[in-house]
């Protein structure tokens, strides 16, 4: 797995005189429980890789937090030549927050992701994963384990989250690609 955080970022940051302790970055559930998902929406998916990929974001009521549903079937096991990217924004200052990237077969070793997954999905942490059906019901997103900077601006965000496989070391194939708005309210 590799997380970056945009340099932009860092230097804001230290403008603004705040101290980052940079071994603690992580694990910071307090900021997760501050992030609202908004929307979601299924950009692309390639009909070599995945098929009857779908997403629905909704409220149970009016005042509860925002669910995501997705499901997708994919005709192909995804092993470690292919390759998850998540890549973070913010609207107002028009930055990159954080890049995190994964292959499938690093997922059994991040428990923040595997415990996300065992929490909302029927997707094996296997590797590799086998083609089927599989399911993600009822997940706040982003997941309230991630790992997220000490310090986020508030704002709005767009997640991208595309996935990749990997043909050789210059060229790959697009599987998805997916967009989240998020909105953060202090950090």
């Amino acid at each position: 797995m590799m997380i970056t955080y945009s340099h932009t970022f860092f230097t804001i940051a230290i403008f603004l005189s705040i101290t980052l302790d940079v071994e603690s970055i992580y694990e910071n559930e307090t900021l997760s429980e501050k992030v609202n998902q908004r929307n979601s929406k299924v950009m692309y998916s390639n009909p070599k890789y995945i098929k009857d990929f779908s997403t629905l974001t909704y409220r149970v009521s009016r005042r509860s937090r925002y669910l995501t549903t997705f499901n997708m079937t994919i005709l192909t096991a995804w092993d470690n030549n292919y390759m998850i990217e998540v890549e973070v924004y913010n609207h107002d200052l028009k930055l990159e927050l954080m890049r995190i990237s994964t292959k499938p077969c690093d997922v059994t070793s991040m428990r923040w992701l595997s415990d996300w997954l065992k929490q909302h999905s029927d997707v094996p942490i296997v590797c590799p994963i086998p083609a089927g059906s599989y399911h993600v019901v009822r997940a706040e997103l982003p997941p309230k384990n991630i790992p997220l900077p000490r310090v986020v601006p508030s704002g709005l965000y767009t997640c991208h989250l595309n996935g990749y496989h990997l043909l050789n070391t210059t060229h790959r194939d697009v599987l998805f690609k997916m967009l989240l708005e998020l909105s953060f309210n202090g950090s």
